[in-house]
């Protein structure tokens, strides 16, 4: 396999606690022609100093390093500064609290070019702790408790991540060409959480694929899991649910409008729990939304029969 150049951009905001576990990753990938684009967003931290002290050690063992600072303009503005940027055929994304593992580069670069079709490609990841505790082996799979095969087709893909939003950041990769206008384009810098709305746009065009290998480590911290979102992370889902459903068939669209509406319900509890007329509002969704993911759940099972019958009577 060819080694193309492969875009790695690492927004930094007060971590440095974890910035230089993060780039030393790009050392141990393996991949012998990255470009590290860093933008320091504003913080309040030495960050920007440890990744500086990083670069005058070992910027030279990479293709190119580039380590700029700005003033806090937020994810998705400071996301589409660095892709412009850019010169890698390939674009990996990377957290500052968050890092490669060995050949994650390779896997993601082998899917792409073996399926010309695909705009993005997702991987797997581990979960550590603030402390650097494997939490588990497989983000996508068993953490977020799914099947693996709930991947392996194009329909399945699209479905899932529809209605069971999970896909940790550093685990895709894009194709450059994917941020072209005529394509996906640019990150929205309206929304503050560039995620969701960025992911939807990608499988409305079935651009998405998935490749079953950990490429990088995901950091979360366990005493948040079970803490509600911040309003504006609800906020944002709520608008780029809206904004993409009209790329979505009748049944999809239908899903992200109850989807959108239950979390709207949330927001609005949140800010009068005590509200008869929003708990009688979330009580309705709720139970669409229970049907929603039944129907969910006999589809992808359909779906994957139907593929597993497809693979047993083919012949080579």
């Amino acid at each position: 396999m060819s080694s193309p150049l492969v875009s790695v951009l690492i927004p930094i905001f007060n971590h440095a606690q974890y910035i230089s576990r993060c780039l030393d990753s790009l050392l141990e990938d393996g991949w012998d022609n990255i470009e590290a684009l860093v933008v320091d967003d504003g913080s309040s931290d030495n960050s920007f100093e440890i990744a500086q002290e990083w670069a005058d050690r070992h910027s030279t063992k990479l293709t190119r390093f580039e380590l700029t600072r700005q003033q806090n303009q937020g994810l998705p503005r400071t996301l589409n500064r660095l892709l412009e940027r850019a010169k890698g055929e390939y674009i990996a994304l990377l957290a500052s609290d968050d890092y490669l593992l060995q050949g994650g580069i390779a896997a993601r670069v082998k899917a792409l070019e073996a399926n010309p079709g695909w705009l993005a490609v997702i991987g797997d990841t581990y979960i550590v702790d603030p402390a650097n505790n494997l939490l588990d082996t497989s983000g996508a799979i068993s953490f977020a408790k799914r099947q693996a095969w709930v991947f392996d087709h194009p329909k399945t893909l699209r479905r899932e991540l529809l209605v069971r939003w999970w896909s940790p950041g550093p685990s895709v990769m894009l194709r450059k060409g994917t941020f072209h206008p005529d394509q996906v384009g640019l990150y929205d810098e309206s929304l503050s959480f560039e995620d969701r709305d960025y992911y939807l746009r990608l499988i409305s065009r079935d651009g998405l694929g998935f490749v079953n290998y950990p490429v990088a480590a995901y950091r979360i911290d366990p005493a948040r899991l079970s803490a509600p979102p911040p309003e504006h992370i609800l906020r944002d889902e709520v608008l780029s649910e809206r904004k993409n459903a009209s790329n979505f068939g009748l049944i999809e669209r239908f899903m992200l409008s109850i989807r959108s509406h239950r979390t709207k319900v949330k927001l609005m509890l949140r800010r009068e729990p005590n509200s008869l007329p929003n708990k009688l509002r979330m009580a309705g969704v709720n139970v669409f939304w229970a049907l929603i993911r039944l129907y969910h759940l006999l589809y992808l099972h359909v779906v994957h029969m139907f593929q597993s019958q497809s693979k047993s009577f083919s012949y080579e």
